[in-house]
């Protein structure tokens, strides 16, 4: 139903050391950012320079399942302390020249659920670890088509994952 993620700081890392590029509280709700769809969460200058990571501050995660049952979900010191993430392809950004870099969350493999989700009074809610990439948004792509059965019937929440050479690279739900 939806999973909603609160970012209170993105740092991003040139050479030598961090430095602040947003510092509010955004929540986000993954979910809705599925297939292409994206969120904008800072759109402003930054000096021109050689930038190869970002730091990302998650300071909540509630999620809501399709039956109503909401959880915060725990979240370690290491996430509260910041995310540090390796952009795919260093970022060189050059005056008058717009970046874009693209933080794309594996909402699939974010959250560990504790104990049986089929099973309520056995399960006590989800774990936050998550599985961040950061990449340049001029080396993205779109795959598109349809998830459909052996009778040709389209499936909806079908998991889909890409892969090279048995590397999982991402991870989608159809629509």
């Amino acid at each position: 139903e939806s999973v909603e993620v609160t970012i209170s700081q993105i740092d991003i890392k040139g050479h030598e050391h961090y430095k602040a590029i947003l510092n509010e509280n955004i929540t986000i709700n993954l979910i809705e950012l599925t297939n292409g769809k994206t969120h904008e969460l800072y759109n402003s200058g930054i000096l021109k320079g050689f930038y190869k990571q970002i730091k990302v501050y998650i300071n909540s995660a509630v999620i809501t399942l399709k039956d109503g049952r909401s959880y915060t979900c725990e979240i370690n010191d290491e996430v509260l302390n910041g995310i540090e993430i390796d952009i795919a392809t260093n970022i060189t950004v050059k005056r008058n020249k717009t970046n874009n870099i693209i933080l794309d969350f594996d909402v699939s493999k974010s959250f560990i659920p504790m104990g049986n989700i089929e099973v309520p009074h056995s399960f006590s809610g989800f774990r936050f670890r998550p599985v961040i990439k950061a990449v340049d948004k001029e080396l993205t792509g779109t795959v598109k088509g349809k998830v459909t059965n052996s009778s040709g019937d389209v499936i909806g929440d079908a998991t889909i994952e890409l892969q090279y050479s048995g590397i999982s690279y991402t991870t989608t739900f159809s629509d």
